[in-house]
């Protein structure tokens, strides 16, 4: 049996690397704005553009990588916590209007800077011994 291809190599060093990253950016996003990452790339998506119900769970589940059951679950906390408003759609009954709360764009407002801080905290922390160096040269551009 042959070893593992270069292909595959460099999917385990890119698929180490993003849990890495996405470990420490998780933690210091919820500690400093009370938020996963995962509810605050839904909060984006949101506040990109707000799609009709049908194509609601699909925009969500692109931007965070959740199935649609896990999505719905996380549109339900973001209600709970004030960050979108749900209505039946004005038009149909079988559509929602899902809009951001004030409390949400303040948020997405106040997370850009606070996000790119993270993430550069993240990259730095990587240890050059430990890391592809061409996945860490792509990184730190």
């Amino acid at each position: 049996m042959n070893g593992p291809t270069v292909a595959t190599q460099r999917w385990h060093a890119l698929d180490l690397l993003h849990r890495q990253v996405e470990a420490r950016i998780e933690k210091e996003l919820y500690r400093e704005l009370g938020i996963s990452s995962r509810e605050y790339r839904a909060l984006i998506a949101l506040g990109e553009r707000t799609p009709p119900r049908q194509q609601l769970i699909r925009v969500i589940v692109e931007a965070t990588g959740l199935s649609s059951s896990a999505t719905s679950r996380l549109l339900t906390r973001l209600h709970e916590r004030g960050m979108i408003t749900v209505q039946a759609g004005s038009r149909d009954r079988r559509t929602l209007d899902v809009q951001l709360t004030t409390k949400a764009d303040g948020l997405i407002r106040e997370g850009g800077p606070i996000l790119e801080r993270i993430t550069a905290a993240a990259i730095a922390s990587l240890d050059p011994s430990e890391t592809d160096s061409h996945l860490l040269q792509f990184l730190e551009g």
